[in-house]
Protein backbone atom coordinates (compact mmCIF):
# COMPACT_ATOMS: atom_id res chain seq x y z
CA UNK A 1 0.00 0.00 0.00
CA UNK A 2 1.23 3.48 -0.56
CA UNK A 3 3.34 5.44 2.15
CA UNK A 4 1.29 8.14 2.60
CA UNK A 5 -2.10 6.48 2.64
CA UNK A 6 -0.31 4.54 5.47
CA UNK A 7 0.24 7.24 7.15
CA UNK A 8 -2.90 9.04 6.69
CA UNK A 9 -4.56 5.64 8.26
CA UNK A 10 -2.21 5.96 11.12
CA UNK A 11 -2.78 9.47 11.53
CA UNK A 12 -6.24 9.01 11.82
CA UNK A 13 -6.32 6.25 13.94
CA UNK A 14 -4.19 7.79 16.34
CA UNK A 15 -6.74 10.59 16.62
CA UNK A 16 -9.65 8.39 16.89
CA UNK A 17 -8.14 6.20 19.79
CA UNK A 18 -7.17 9.71 21.64
CA UNK A 19 -10.43 10.76 21.14
CA UNK A 20 -11.99 7.67 22.53
CA UNK A 21 -9.10 7.44 25.25
CA UNK A 22 -10.43 11.47 26.15
CA UNK A 23 -14.40 11.02 26.41
CA UNK A 24 -13.42 7.66 27.81
CA UNK A 25 -11.45 9.55 30.79
CA UNK A 26 -14.36 12.36 30.63
CA UNK A 27 -16.83 10.54 31.68
CA UNK A 28 -18.41 8.59 29.27
CA UNK A 29 -17.68 4.66 30.30
CA UNK A 30 -20.05 2.95 28.00
CA UNK A 31 -18.44 2.42 24.96
CA UNK A 32 -21.21 2.44 22.41
CA UNK A 33 -22.21 6.00 23.88
CA UNK A 34 -18.32 7.17 23.21
CA UNK A 35 -18.85 5.55 19.62
CA UNK A 36 -22.29 7.10 19.54
CA UNK A 37 -21.34 10.66 20.38
CA UNK A 38 -17.63 10.48 18.12
CA UNK A 39 -19.59 9.55 14.89
CA UNK A 40 -22.29 12.19 15.87
CA UNK A 41 -19.78 15.21 16.31
CA UNK A 42 -17.73 13.25 12.91
CA UNK A 43 -21.11 13.46 10.92
CA UNK A 44 -21.28 17.28 11.74
CA UNK A 45 -17.94 18.26 10.12
CA UNK A 46 -18.23 15.74 7.59
CA UNK A 47 -21.39 17.55 6.31
CA UNK A 48 -20.02 20.48 6.41
CA UNK A 49 -16.96 19.02 4.25
CA UNK A 50 -19.11 17.63 1.90
CA UNK A 51 -22.02 20.63 1.36
CA UNK A 52 -18.65 23.18 0.36
CA UNK A 53 -17.83 20.26 -2.18
CA UNK A 54 -21.30 19.99 -3.48
CA UNK A 55 -21.18 24.00 -3.82
CA UNK A 56 -17.90 23.94 -5.36
CA UNK A 57 -18.55 21.08 -7.91
CA UNK A 58 -22.34 23.02 -8.16
CA UNK A 59 -20.76 26.20 -9.81
CA UNK A 60 -18.02 24.39 -12.16
CA UNK A 61 -20.84 22.73 -13.34
CA UNK A 62 -23.08 25.58 -13.26
CA UNK A 63 -25.84 23.80 -11.70
CA UNK A 64 -28.19 24.73 -8.79
CA UNK A 65 -27.01 23.47 -5.07
CA UNK A 66 -29.43 24.81 -2.06
CA UNK A 67 -27.33 23.97 0.78
CA UNK A 68 -28.74 22.69 4.07
CA UNK A 69 -27.16 26.08 5.81
CA UNK A 70 -28.21 28.46 3.18
CA UNK A 71 -29.65 31.75 4.73
CA UNK A 72 -30.48 31.78 8.75
CA UNK A 73 -29.11 27.94 8.90
CA UNK A 74 -25.37 29.62 8.49
CA UNK A 75 -24.71 28.85 12.02
CA UNK A 76 -25.05 25.50 11.63
CA UNK A 77 -22.14 24.98 9.94
CA UNK A 78 -19.41 23.45 11.53
CA UNK A 79 -17.17 26.03 11.42
CA UNK A 80 -19.30 28.52 12.60
CA UNK A 81 -19.90 26.69 15.74
CA UNK A 82 -16.55 25.39 16.65
CA UNK A 83 -15.29 28.38 17.51
CA UNK A 84 -17.69 29.03 20.34
CA UNK A 85 -16.70 28.22 23.84
CA UNK A 86 -17.48 27.20 27.12
CA UNK A 87 -20.98 27.27 27.92
CA UNK A 88 -22.39 29.21 24.69
CA UNK A 89 -20.91 26.33 22.72
CA UNK A 90 -21.41 23.24 25.17
CA UNK A 91 -25.42 24.86 24.75
CA UNK A 92 -25.39 25.65 20.91
CA UNK A 93 -24.30 22.17 19.95
CA UNK A 94 -26.65 20.46 22.48
CA UNK A 95 -29.76 22.83 22.25
CA UNK A 96 -29.64 24.07 18.57
CA UNK A 97 -27.03 21.48 16.26
CA UNK A 98 -28.79 18.42 17.58
CA UNK A 99 -32.68 19.78 17.00
CA UNK A 100 -31.45 21.09 13.87
CA UNK A 101 -30.19 17.86 12.56
CA UNK A 102 -33.35 16.16 13.52
CA UNK A 103 -35.95 18.53 11.66
CA UNK A 104 -33.52 19.55 8.69
CA UNK A 105 -35.39 19.95 5.68
CA UNK A 106 -34.21 20.29 1.96
CA UNK A 107 -35.28 16.42 1.14
CA UNK A 108 -32.56 15.63 3.81
CA UNK A 109 -34.50 12.73 5.61
CA UNK A 110 -30.80 10.55 6.17
CA UNK A 111 -29.78 13.25 8.13
CA UNK A 112 -33.26 13.57 10.16
CA UNK A 113 -33.02 9.64 10.31
CA UNK A 114 -29.41 10.12 11.72
CA UNK A 115 -30.22 12.36 14.43
CA UNK A 116 -34.15 11.18 15.57
CA UNK A 117 -33.78 11.15 19.05
CA UNK A 118 -30.47 11.58 19.40
CA UNK A 119 -29.02 12.33 22.87
CA UNK A 120 -25.76 14.61 23.19
CA UNK A 121 -24.17 12.62 26.08
CA UNK A 122 -20.94 14.63 26.40
CA UNK A 123 -21.29 15.72 30.12
CA UNK A 124 -19.43 19.70 29.92
CA UNK A 125 -17.90 22.25 28.08
CA UNK A 126 -14.38 21.59 28.32
CA UNK A 127 -14.61 17.86 27.34
CA UNK A 128 -16.79 18.77 24.11
CA UNK A 129 -14.00 21.79 23.40
CA UNK A 130 -11.33 19.32 23.43
CA UNK A 131 -13.05 16.65 21.30
CA UNK A 132 -13.92 19.84 18.88
CA UNK A 133 -10.56 20.50 19.13
CA UNK A 134 -9.10 16.50 17.90
CA UNK A 135 -11.80 16.17 15.28
CA UNK A 136 -11.08 19.94 13.34
CA UNK A 137 -7.82 17.99 13.09
CA UNK A 138 -8.75 15.73 10.34
CA UNK A 139 -9.87 16.75 7.01
CA UNK A 140 -12.69 13.75 5.42
CA UNK A 141 -12.47 15.59 1.93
Amino acid sequence: MDTNVNQLKEEYKQKITRLNEYLWGAGLKDPISRIQQMSFLFFLKMLEEQDNALEKEAKLTQRTYKSIFAGENERYRWSEWVRKSGKELFNFVRDKVFPFMENVGNGKDNIRKMFYGAKFLIPDEVTLKRALDIIDEINFY
